[in-house]
């Protein structure tokens, strides 16, 4: 496999992980109380983290 592509891969990557981690941060930092309000649920945060982060991958990829 090329290094560039090599490269690419890794920063998909380490890009993913840093999305999730901003997200499962800022479900961190909503009320409780709001959870069933905005669809997220605690038992699926991290599910619900990566799904968001390779949506906004895609997104911003897709130019």
């Amino acid at each position: 496999m090329p290094l560039n592509s090599l490269i690419r891969k890794w920063r998909m990557r380490t890009q993913r992980r840093r999305l999730i981690r901003q997200d499962l941060k800022a479900f961190a930092e909503i009320d409780p109380d709001l959870y069933s309000d905005i669809g997220l649920f605690p038992q699926n945060f991290h599910e619900q983290a990566e799904r968001s982060a390779d949506r906004r991958l895609r997104m911003c990829c897709a130019h």
